[in-house]
């Protein structure tokens, strides 16, 4: 039987090493044959050096994240909306980035942070006239890549909005009666419409009413003080969030009266004509009853009665008592036809109006005899 490959190796290497004088050699040797019958004994076509190991990761396929190439909005840009996508080149291996936001001057961790897992983002929430500072990285898993460069921007200022002009009614209207129609002119942009107020003062520290009106007008149909002065404004409001909204300066402040009570004319009428005689003396009485009115406007009443008759020719004037009712007494001299008109009723010491029978006759006869008083 052949000796195989290994042992004819084995062989050789033995007759060698009986050859070698030194012990050290021999050992060294012995070392040298081991490895090479080891050596001898592996297939390398089909054998690799290193084979998958659950838990590692081939070397060659090791991941590296570089930091994103920010997009928009534009590092410096000025005048921005509250709305702005966010947006940056897409960063290889990445399956999310995060967004940090914040306020010029405002530490990263201070202010917005987000989790995305595109390469933009859509964000509704920027304070108008403020400055912003953004940055972005990527992320696989636990791997982190370093932040992008920080931009900056500024949203947009304000949107200026000019103030209502009023219509109706008139600065300096009087007699306006209730309800009241107010009306004033369009603004452009007031998309939130517009906020009214009354108020009986021109420094509207009280306020009769603070609305939001969606149109050019309001109808106040609540009744106001007679004879009142009243004062009122309006602004518009817009912009783009009616949580915010953008508000115009007030409107110029216009003031109406409204109109006075419209108080019926008293009512008047004779309850009694007395003709009294004394000792040398007459006198003739009549007694009125007001109505329509109340005695607290009556006491600040006055009724002028016209007297005409034989040598007289005066005027008389009277209050009202407490029981809305006055009397007018003339003394008169001679015996004949006497002729009364009331002329004229003051409230306040301004006329108004009056009704009844205010006119009349007595006639004093010479033969006629009532002793005694009359009482009215």
């Amino acid at each position: 039987m052949m000796l195989t490959e290994k042992m004819m190796i084995k062989q050789g290497l033995d007759k060698f090493l009986r050859k070698c004088a030194s012990e050290k050699k021999r050992i060294l040797l012995t070392s040298l044959l081991m490895i090479f019958v080891l050596l001898s004994s592996c297939n390398f076509k089909d054998r690799q050096f290193f084979e998958p190991t659950s838990g590692l990761i081939d070397p060659n396929n090791d991941i590296e994240l570089e930091a994103p190439v920010l997009v928009n909005p534009l590092n410096g840009a000025t005048g921005l909306d509250y709305m702005q996508i966010f947006e940056w080149n897409p960063v290889e291996s990445a399956t999310i980035y995060e967004l940090q936001l914040a306020e010029a001057g405002q530490d990263f961790m201070q202010g917005m942070q987000f989790e995305i897992n595109t390469n933009s983002f859509e964000f509704d929430g920027l304070e108008l006239q403020t400055d912003y500072n953004w940055r972005v990285r990527a992320g696989y898993e636990e791997l982190r890549s370093p932040w992008s460069d920080t931009w900056g921007f500024r949203t947009m200022e304000p949107q200026k909005l000019d103030p209502p002009q009023l219509v109706s009614p008139q600065d300096g209207a009087t007699g306006i009666e209730s309800p009241v129609q107010f009306n004033w002119n369009a603004v452009s942009n007031a998309e939130f419409g517009y906020t009214f107020h009354l108020s009986p003062d021109n420094s509207f520290s009280e306020l009769l009413f603070d609305e939001q009106v969606d149109n050019t007008g309001f109808e106040l149909s609540n009744s106001l003080e007679f004879d009142t002065p009243y004062y009122w404004r309006v602004k518009a409001n817009g912009g783009e969030q009616k949580s915010d909204p953008v508000e115009s300066d007030w409107s110029d402040v216009w003031m109406f009266r409204t109109a006075p009570e419209d108080i019926p004319p008293p009512g008047l009428t004779l309850l009694k004509t007395c003709i009294e005689h004394g000792s040398g003396v007459s006198y003739i009485k009549l007694l009125w009853e007001l109505d329509l009115i109340d005695a607290a406007t009556a006491a600040n009443m006055v009724m002028k009665l016209n007297f005409t008759g034989p040598g007289t020719n005066v005027t008389l004037e009277a209050s009202p008592n407490q029981d809305l009712l006055l009397a007018h007494i003339l003394q008169i001299s001679s015996y004949g036809l006497y002729v009364y008109q009331l002329s004229q009723v003051l409230l306040n010491d301004e006329p108004i109006e009056f009704t009844g029978n205010t006119s009349g006759e007595v006639d004093v006869d010479s033969d006629e005899q009532n002793p005694g008083e009359c009482n009215l």
